[in-house]
């Protein structure tokens, strides 16, 4: 048992008031790992402007100047580094390493939080036993 716990019990029959709360909870939070920190290496007031290449088209590809086979590319390797990854910025991080400008960054990102947002609806469960029933079956051939 740790000693964290010892402490608690050396009034187990008496109420806690608000101030030993306080405490306990500012103990408890201590005792929580912190969220991970991801450094870019940024230099301070560097930009990145998205620019649309192509004002007459309603093809969101198009309109930032990317080619159908770069738009292929970048939609596998996101996808991939997505089924890799642990979270959706460590996947846009590690794709952003592969682009060549920020309009390609901006589309990485658009597709991989439709990607995400998908995975996470209720229904992708049913999909995803699907894939790996189908995975499965593939392997067994």
């Amino acid at each position: 048992m740790s000693t964290y716990i010892k402490r608690l019990q050396v009034y187990p029959n008496k109420t806690l008031n608000l101030i030993t709360m306080k405490k306990l909870l500012i103990k408890w939070f201590a005792l929580v790992p912190p969220a991970p920190v991801y450094n870019f290496n940024v230099t301070e007031g560097t930009k990145c402007h998205v620019i649309e290449v192509d004002k007459d088209t309603s093809s969101i590809v198009e309109g930032l100047g990317i080619t159908p086979e770069r738009e292929k590319e970048l939609v596998d390797l996101s996808i991939e580094t997505y089924k890799n990854t642990k979270n959706l910025v460590e996947c846009i991080a590690a794709v952003s390493k592969h682009t060549k400008h920020a309009n390609e960054l901006f589309f990485v990102s658009y597709v991989l939080s439709g990607f995400h947002q998908q995975m996470n609806n209720p229904g992708a469960m049913i999909a995803k036993m699907i894939e790996k029933t189908l995975r499965g079956r593939k392997g067994e051939e």
